[in-house]
């Protein structure tokens, strides 16, 4: 998860919530397909920097 921060440009101490967010709770890995689905719910709403 810390690479998935680094490379979306999101800060270190959100790794835990969006793998809570990407697994629903589920005790699994996250998955690319996850990540994905998640970032575009996560832009469509919050466009900007400011709103992230």
């Amino acid at each position: 998860m810390p690479r998935v921060c680094e490379a979306a440009n999101l800060p270190l101490y959100w790794k835990h919530p969006i793998f809570m967010s990407l697994t629903k709770g589920e005790v699994r890995s996250a998955t690319l397909m996850d990540f994905t689905a998640w970032w575009r719910a996560m832009t469509s709403i919050a466009h900007d920097e400011a709103a992230r």
